[in-house]
């Protein structure tokens, strides 16, 4: 269900895949020529070229940084940034939602246009699962559009498998926005 006024979106309903993975069962495909860091404020300006709402990556940041760490990709020979990803640990939020039932979440999945198609989101969930890995976490979830095939492909291809499905809604307003409701 969308509603929309004068062409804006006020409420969009989502369906979800709820995806998971052992970290055991991780399916890692090698991948060349490419580097990662941690994401800071200052790469604000990047992660809006992904058309996620900075918004809701900037908690990630500040009151969340105990419980997030974001990677930045680029090309090593022209720095160039190709994607990044976001891991959320247990008790912190994913969108809003708290991250109980799981070690971890994988969130803001996003690989630049132009860098698809060359297993860069596997080698991005791979320095993800390396990092929980390391933590001592036994399991990592994601959620993702039922109507993107093309990413449930690259999950599945990593190892990932549907547990379940979600149906929520989110409301926007102009002056009210979504991510603190």
């Amino acid at each position: 269900m969308n509603i929309t006024i004068a062409g804006k979106r006020l409420i969009s309903t989502y369906h979800h895949y709820i995806m998971k993975l052992k970290p055991e069962n991780f399916i890692s495909y090698p991948v060349d020529g490419y580097e990662s860091r941690i994401i800071t404020l200052e790469d604000i300006d990047i992660l809006a070229q992904g058309g996620f709402a900075i918004a809701n990556m900037k908690p990630y940041l500040t009151r969340e940084k105990e419980y997030s760490t974001g990677f930045l990709f680029f090309e090593k020979s022209s720095k160039k940034p190709v994607g990044y990803i976001w891991l959320i640990r247990r008790n912190g939020n994913e969108l809003s939602y708290r991250v109980r039932k799981t070690d971890a979440v994988i969130s803001c999945v996003f690989v630049f246009k132009e860098y698809r198609g060359r297993n860069i989101a596997n080698l991005m969930i791979s320095k993800v699962i390396e990092t929980l890995r390391e933590e001592g976490g036994t399991e990592v979830a994601l959620g993702v559009r039922k109507a993107n095939a093309a990413a449930i492909r690259a999950y599945e291809k990593c190892g990932f498998q549907i547990t379940g499905e979600k149906t929520y809604s989110r409301i926007l307003r102009k002056t009210f926005p979504y991510h603190i409701i």
